[in-house]
């Protein structure tokens, strides 16, 4: 009877021991296959990258870029053209890697291109930045975009010698040619008044990143319209001229506050 116990005893641990050992051999197998999974299927796989095929990325992610209808990188396309075995992210984390370092990224200065891109952007999304850097410009912060586009939409105040040069020569231009055709037609066009066409004005700016509501903005900021559209009277003229003895050239808010018009106004009177 002792011996047919031990005998059954060997038994079980001898099935127990099978049993853990193909419980051993399906956990390998699973680990195994989760690792190949995770190789081909990983986004941090690490490879060395060439200056050549780094310099093909550029190339053929901004080609991408021009061709969609957004602005936006297409990383599939990318992925299709570059054939180099990655998935598409790999290519979208080298391609910030890129413009971090070259003059687009985070602490370089702004391009044409780029300034364009962000006026796009917010034309799309509105002033949604978080947006805006991850799906436009993922090079650039949201705070850096917000920064950058509010020195953009106020640009017409602090325009360069150069731009305010070519703006007044454009205006002149149009109105030049305004006159000459009110002058042919001067009974059907007597009461038509000349606007600039802002559009036009802004496709000539120097770098071509200005808007028409920007050149708007900066012609009528300056002295030329001042000048132009401010009437005044001989009355107005005695106030402005006894307002500036009593008080000086140093206040022109109360100047203009005696004279009963805009400071800027009773200045570059």
């Amino acid at each position: 009877a002792t011996a047919q116990f031990r005998k059954a005893d060997n038994k079980d641990d001898s099935q127990e021991e099978n049993g853990r050992k193909d419980e051993l051999d399906n956990d390998n197998a699973f680990r195994e296959k989760v690792t190949e999974f995770a190789k081909k299927h990983s986004d941090h796989v690490t490879i060395a990258w060439k200056k050549e095929d780094s310099q093909r990325l550029w190339q053929v992610a901004e080609q991408t870029r021009l061709e969609s209808s957004d602005g936006r990188i297409w990383w599939e396309k990318v992925a299709e053209r570059m054939n180099m075995g990655l998935i598409p992210a790999q290519y979208k984390h080298h391609h910030f890697y890129l413009m971090t370092i070259n003059n687009g990224g985070l602490s370089g200065s702004w391009t044409e291109d780029e300034i364009k891109r962000l006026e796009r952007a917010v034309q799309e999304v509105g002033r949604n930045w978080v947006r805006i850097s991850k799906e436009f410009m993922p090079h650039r912060n949201p705070k850096s975009l917000c920064h950058k586009f509010s020195t953009i939409e106020h640009k017409g105040l602090h325009i360069s010698p150069m731009e305010y040069d070519k703006l007044m020569s454009e205006i002149e231009v149009q109105e030049e040619e305004f006159n000459r055709i009110l002058e042919q037609w001067q009974p059907q066009l007597s009461a038509t008044k000349f606007t600039p066409n802002w559009d036009a004005i802004a496709r000539t700016m120097p770098g071509n990143t200005w808007t028409p509501a920007q050149c708007q903005m900066a012609y009528e900021a300056s002295f030329k319209n001042h000048i132009k559209n401010s009437k005044w009277t001989p009355k107005q003229d005695e106030e402005l001229l006894r307002a500036v003895r009593s008080l000086g050239r140093n206040n022109w808010v109360r100047v203009a506050q005696l004279a009963g018009k805009d400071s800027w106004d009773c200045r570059m009177r």
